[in-house]
């Protein structure tokens, strides 16, 4: 049985094993994303972490009027690796009001959207759209206010999810997109199992002294 110091021992290690792992998560950087693809009936399609210079990541938010109307988001794995080639194209210019956080439904495909109607596109790999029904959640939504000569400011983070029909296709694929993405440096995930394991370890041990 651990003696009174081997227990604090014990449950400080456990706690800076703990520590240890949260230090390992690299803040958020501009330069990553994280696209989550599956299908409406649970198969699931993709998961994968972009991260410059490696892979192309290119984003924007066009203006109009003033007003911040659309988004765009271009993830590219290692140039020419297609299925992991995705566009997301998300619009409120046939809206009144800017592109902000809340949930947009009854969307059609951009830039064919009817008045009244939000707009998304979803290009995955070599294939996208020629009809398509959807709606779509923006989370979380900052950006620059500087427009280019272009109309277009940078994107400085997006979380959103989004469900898109095709051509009349009954199965969908539904979205998740985080920019930039989380990244867990190696072993970090090893450093908290090994932590809660300790916690656990010690728990079991009080209880049963």
């Amino acid at each position: 049985m651990l003696r009174q110091a081997d227990r604090k021992s014990f449950t400080i290690m456990a706690f800076a094993l703990l520590l240890l792992a949260v230090q390992g998560v690299r803040p958020a950087r501009a330069d990553s994303a994280r696209l989550i693809l599956t299908s409406t009936d649970g198969q699931p399609i993709l998961d994968h972490i972009y991260q410059t210079p490696a892979d192309t990541i290119g984003t924007g938010v066009g203006w109009a009027n003033g007003i911040p109307i659309h988004v765009t988001i271009l993830l590219d794995a290692f140039g020419t690796n297609l299925p992991l080639l995705n566009r997301i194209e998300l619009d409120t210019s046939q809206l009144a009001g800017p592109i902000q956080p809340g949930t947009y439904l009854n969307a059609q495909r951009y830039p064919f959207e009817a008045a009244g109607h939000p707009a998304l596109s979803l290009i995955h790999g070599s294939s996208g759209a020629n009809t398509l029904t959807g709606s779509f959640t923006i989370n979380a939504l900052t950006y620059s206010t500087t427009i280019g000569t272009n109309g277009v400011s940078q994107l400085t983070s997006l979380s959103a999810s989004f469900v898109q029909y095709s051509d009349g296709n009954p199965v969908g694929i539904e979205g998740v997109i985080y920019y930039p993405a989380t990244i867990p440096e190696p072993g970090c995930l090893t450093l908290a199992f090994l932590g809660f394991v300790g916690l656990g370890i010690w728990g079991w041990r009080r209880r049963n002294r």
